[in-house]
């Protein structure tokens, strides 16, 4: 055969113009992350944190404002719980797939068991009692009437020193979360007892919500630092997990001159949003070049994995934060399916998905009891808390001031690693995101709801966080 030499000269100059235009893409890449690293790299830096307006979110106006602190009780309704059980009664089932485990959501089978218990079981009554034995209290603040827990110790020793700590809960948890750990903080060790501030959020439980459009964690944090104040705290502790971190984060943002410690079970990635992202993207290629700890780089990746499972976990996510009264009827309206929706966090977040439904709760047990988790449903059920607790999200969203999310804390940091949150954060990212990490503790078992789960280990590390802090220099 003969090769034409004009063919084989074009084929020639197609593979060169090819191989020229692969070279000039890699070199635009090869730029472009250069820049990117660079950028990701360079020194940030920070203005000021100017103070922001404070807003009023009630009725009335500031001037008929009191700031009497009152004493609170839960009340227990009669009619209110007949209603609830008429509803349980009344509950419409639908049946599960088979072989379909939790993938598709919250199990009907686990549900039926879970309403089957509320109705001829649990006792709302008893509980009531239960948490009235703390100390509620109520007060207005920037117009929202917050409620929260003011809780003491007794019997301590006159060289005792008391420090003041804000325990701060999220969604869909409430101020209930912290009730094993609270004796446990209370209890004098060491020369040093707690005096605890336990509120419920704005719009969840016992806190009356915002009568207008904007109550995101910033403002959320005034009001907090407000509460600290009214109660004679010019310096406190803050502590808090879910949106009680990223609102105690704010906290320690806006007001370091109050704040002398700030300890917290869930550290967001996104408050030092270049680090994480250069990592994220190293790591994708070579995870040990970037984490070179395995426990930390197992807690990461294999990252397409990990954002397969945030991505099946965070659809509440994207409601919450775009159309937050839409879901919220459904959720104000059947108490089952209520449950259904917070009962399927839990479950998840305490691996008990694995477990077949007649033994999810048995899976779960040696953490919290379903009188627990029904308790902590009850408050959003008998105050019609879920649709204002709920909109949290599309106010952080919708924040006019997420520039703050970049913001490093100033102040001493502790950070209590649970192994069963999705992504725990890499000591790295923590130091990176703030000036003085005095503490931070891989834990040995636990998850999103570390108050909640382990209260002795949870309440262990912030005693030790603490003592760590107040053995600082002056």
């Amino acid at each position: 055969m003969v090769l034409s030499s004009s063919r084989f000269g074009g084929t020639f100059n197609q593979q060169t113009r090819k191989m020229g235009v692969a070279k000039v893409f890699f070199a635009i890449i090869a730029v472009l992350f250069a820049i990117l690293v660079y950028f990701m790299l360079k020194p940030q830096t920070f203005e000021p944190i100017k103070p922001l307006e404070e807003k009023w979110w009630g009725e009335g106006s500031r001037q008929d404002e009191s700031t009497e602190v009152i004493p609170f009780k839960v009340d227990f309704s009669e009619s209110r719980n007949s209603d609830l059980l008429a509803r349980l009664r009344n509950t419409r089932y639908f049946e599960s797939l088979e072989n379909a485990g939790w993938r598709y959501g919250t199990r009907p089978d686990f549900m039926k068991i879970v309403v089957e218990y509320w109705v001829n079981k649990y006792s709302w009554k008893t509980q009531v009692d239960y948490i009235n034995q703390f100390d509620h209290f109520k007060t207005s603040i920037d117009g929202i009437s917050m409620h929260f827990l003011h809780i003491k110790p007794t019997n301590v020793q006159p060289d005792t020193k008391v420090l003041p700590i804000i325990l701060i809960h999220g969604w869909p948890g409430s101020f209930f979360e912290f009730h094993k750990a609270i004796p446990k903080l209370l209890a004098e060790n060491d020369g040093y007892a707690f005096e605890l501030v336990i509120p419920s959020l704005p719009g969840y439980g016992y806190s009356s919500p915002p009568k207008r459009p904007g109550l995101s964690p910033e403002y959320i944090a005034i009001i907090m630092n407000k509460l600290m104040l009214r109660l004679g705290y010019k310096k406190y502790y803050v502590q808090g997990g879910d949106w009680g971190s990223e609102v105690s984060r704010m906290i320690a943002r806006l007001f370091p001159q109050q704040v002398k410690g700030m300890h917290v079970n869930l550290w967001a990635h996104q408050t030092h949003p270049k680090y994480p992202i250069l990592t994220h993207i190293v790591g994708a290629v070579a995870p040990s070049l970037v984490l070179p700890d395995k426990a930390e780089r197992d807690g990461i990746f294999p990252i397409w994995e990990k954002i397969k499972v945030i991505l099946e976990q965070s659809g509440y996510f994207h409601i919450q934060a775009t159309t937050p009264d839409t879901v919220a009827f459904g959720l104000n309206d059947s108490p089952a399916g209520l449950a259904s929706y917070i009962l399927e966090k839990f479950v998840y977040c305490f691996d008990g998905t694995r477990c077949p439904d007649q033994d999810v709760l048995k899976c779960m047990a040696d953490r919290v009891t379903l009188d627990e988790l029904l308790t902590n449903i009850m408050i959003y059920w008998d105050t019609n808390s879920m649709p204002t607790a709920v909109r949290l999200y599309k106010e952080m969203v919708n924040s006019e001031n997420t520039a703050l999310l970049g913001y490093p804390v100033l102040v001493p940091v502790g950070v209590a690693s649970f192994p069963h949150e999705i992504m725990p954060p890499p000591k790295s990212w923590v130091e990176a995101s703030c000036s003085n990490l005095v503490s931070f503790t891989v834990m040995k078992k636990g998850g999103h709801f570390g108050a909640f789960e382990e209260p002795d280990a949870f309440s262990e590390d912030v005693r030790q966080f603490v003592y760590k802090v107040e053995a600082l220099p002056a």
